[in-house]
């Protein structure tokens, strides 16, 4: 138990003698990678893995878990967002990062990296000030400018209105996401930066297309 796969692959190696430990020294550190997957979205790991490269894919075609696309981006102040007004949302903390999808020359994207096209899971936490003036406060889910999912509308409140949306889409290379925000208080209202909770954004890709 104590000893780590790599070195668990040469010793078997060496009692079967084969030439061929470099490959399989390689696919026993493979496993232990995908095994600790989880590990960067849970600690804020960021992996060395640029928008450029392509992610790689086992023999059918899904990519490997160690290596699989996904960025969580979060904003450090409030966002001022005006009365009426459709407002995209930006950001300006990256929190984790595997292929390179927050670009902070584009603060609203997360984008597809090359080879990284399937399906993704988006989510979105956007907190807004109190505030009980007007009828709504609304948040949608955008993919490379386009509008993907019906308005989650939350009725005003004297206290924080938190809203969450979480949704699967499909995107191709080069595609990107970001969420919007509108309210109808009748001037400008603070979203993020409220009651501990910033506004955060994400996206994880969970499978090939």
């Amino acid at each position: 138990m104590g000893l780590g796969f790599s070195r668990r692959a040469q010793l078997l190696l060496t009692q079967w003698g084969t030439v061929t430990s470099g490959a399989l020294v390689a696919q026993f550190d493979e496993w232990a990678a995908a095994l600790t997957v989880l590990a960067p979205i849970t600690e804020h790991v960021r992996l060395p893995y640029q928008k450029s490269a392509t992610l790689l894919t086992d023999s059918t075609g899904i990519p490997l878990l160690h290596v699989q696309a996904r960025a969580s981006v979060s904003r450090s102040t409030a966002q001022v967002v005006t009365t009426g007004t459709v407002t995209t949302l930006s950001f300006d903390t990256e929190l984790f990062d595997v292929g390179d999808m927050w670009n902070p020359a584009f603060p609203t994207r997360l984008t597809v990296p090359i080879g990284g096209a399937g399906t993704y899971l988006v989510s979105a936490i956007v907190p807004w000030a109190a505030n009980a003036a007007g009828t709504f406060r609304q948040i949608r889910i955008l993919k490379s400018g386009v509008t993907q999912l019906v308005l989650l509308s939350s009725a005003p409140t004297a206290f924080i209105v938190d809203q969450q949306r979480v949704e699967l889409l499909t995107a191709i290379d080069g595609d990107y996401f970001e969420v919007q925000g509108l309210h109808d208080v009748g001037g400008n209202l603070n979203a993020g930066v409220i009651g501990g909770t910033n506004l955060q954004f994400s996206a994880m890709k969970l499978a090939a297309a």
